[in-house]
């Protein structure tokens, strides 16, 4: 399960399918043993499906905290299979391979969507299928839920025939049919893949991977690093650097076509503060020279508040929209800035459709790309930094939230980013164009839009709350039997 974690790919080999079947060993492990406390059985498998999954823990914190939080990471995984098999004795027999998915699901939606939690858990077991887009069209009903819940039954499934097998015991039912069930999403998923729902129009959308933060040069311009960074471009010297790098990609865009692009996404840096008219009239004019939109990252300072903000020029440099950002982490707060709100976050009317913008953990929060697709969103624009220490695995883990909403609500995504992944998706989630990770780099690709508004968009997170309530119900049913 850890080397289904994205970043373990191998060229074109996707281990994704591991998932599939990963845990079949332990929970029969489990059922063999059952003397045995399943926690303990359990420990060493999941610690080490922690550690593949959370190896960017030690760029992050450093080994001294990293290793200890991947380890009870590991411990977290046990316990909440522990509980998931003791519900499994608890309910009938013909529904004792659900358990363990209905409440595994329920703890991974509520730390996804809770206070706090939300900020920091991104490992998924829906993300293990990042590269199967047959299974992943599911999110546009169920959400990420739905992936997991499957993953896992294919897993419970699994064993119980095994099971079946090995005790000679009457093959279960409800495990054939469940198998069944993950066959037929594929297939599902597979036809809406073939006969998909979009607009004539195409737009060409260019993104860039500027390696602000790990650009010695750069770094050296800040009056006040930290890890690396400034966190925003505190000097005139560092913006125009910053500025630089982002022309001089941009400008590689071939200009025999007219226009060469649609619209241009920038990364997540801070590059400058709104009210310095040099550098906004710099990006206002780079716009005009490539007949383009451009989507930039700057700071605005407003009623004495401080905020990263995504802002749009149009072709002729004017600017058409500015989206503070909502989702800003505990570190942003320490450097005085303030989130955005809901009421900030609009949708303009363009050439080539409507566009809704966002910034890096925007993508995380699955609220806040569904506000963008209700006011009728058509292509989301992020630019953002994922750079942790030049970490390789983050990037790409984080990347997946961007694939995830594309597919949930049927709109075009694009993110430039300071160290990659920059990917340009389609409403389906096909990667058009993505960039590697930790290499400076210019990428477009061309997209159309879609005017699909699906189940999820319209009714948010009904599959997740139900399978909480019938994991409550299936726990307080337990309890009253018990005693």
């Amino acid at each position: 399960m850890g080397l289904a974690t994205p970043g373990y790919e191998l060229g074109f080999i996707t281990p994704g399918w591991l998932a599939w079947f990963a845990l079949v060993p332990a929970l029969y492990v489990v059922h063999h043993w059952s003397h045995i406390k399943a926690f303990r059985l359990l420990l060493p498998a999941t610690i080490s499906w922690s550690c593949f999954a959370h190896a960017w823990f030690m760029d992050l914190f450093g080994t001294a905290i990293g290793l200890p939080l991947m380890i009870a990471a590991g411990f977290f995984f046990a316990r909440v299979m522990h509980w998931g098999i003791w519900l499994s004795f608890k309910v009938p027999d013909k529904w004792r391979i659900f358990a363990l998915p209905l409440f595994w699901c329920s703890i991974e939606y509520l730390r996804f969507v809770l206070p706090y939690l939300e900020d920091v858990w991104f490992v998924l077991i829906a993300k293990t299928q990042w590269q199967q887009l047959n299974v992943l069209q599911l999110l546009s009903i169920t959400g990420f839920v739905g992936v997991s819940f499957l993953v896992l039954l294919s897993n419970t499934a699994l064993t119980q025939l095994v099971i079946n097998k090995q005790t000679r015991t009457p093959v279960n039912r409800s495990a054939i049919a469940s198998l069944l069930l993950v066959i037929l999403v594929f297939a599902w998923g597979q036809i809406e893949l073939e006969n998909q729902v979009l607009s004539p129009n195409k737009v060409k959308v260019a993104a860039t991977v500027d390696l602000s933060n790990q650009d010695p040069q750069i770094q050296s311009l800040a009056i006040n690093p930290m890890d690396g960074e400034g966190y925003w471009a505190d000097t005139p010297a560092m913006s125009q650097a910053i500025f630089d790098v982002n022309a001089q990609l941009t400008k590689r865009l071939n200009q025999t076509i007219n226009p060469a692009v649609d619209v241009i996404v920038w990364p997540e840096n801070e590059m400058a503060n709104l009210d310095d008219a040099l550098m906004v009239n710099q990006v206002k004019n780079l716009a005009k020279t490539m007949s383009s939109y451009l989507v930039v990252d700057m700071i605005w300072e407003h009623q004495g508040q401080r905020f990263d903000t995504a802002v749009m020029y149009d072709p002729h440099g004017n600017e058409i929209l500015r989206t503070p950002k909502i989702a800003i982490t505990f570190r942003e707060k320490q450097f005085g800035f303030t989130a955005g709100t809901l009421t900030q976050s609009k949708v303009v009317e363009t050439s080539f459709g409507r566009v809704g913008l966002g910034i890096c953990y925007d993508r995380h929060r699955l609220w806040i790309t569904r506000h963008l697709k209700q006011q009728g969103a058509q292509i989301i624009l992020m630019p953002v930094d994922d750079d942790f220490r030049a970490n390789r695995q983050f990037p790409l883990l984080h990347a997946t939230d961007s694939i995830f909403r594309a597919i949930e609500h049927r709109v075009a995504f694009s993110v430039g980013t300071t160290s990659g992944v920059s990917m340009v998706i389609s409403p389906y989630g096909e990667l058009v164009s993505r960039s590697g990770i930790n290499q400076r780099a210019l990428i477009q690709g061309e997209v159309q839009l879609s005017t699909v508004t699906p189940f999820y968009s319209r009714y948010g997170d009904v599959f997740a709350w139900l399978i909480c309530a019938i994991t409550l119900g299936l726990i307080i049913r337990a309890r009253r039997k018990k005693a």
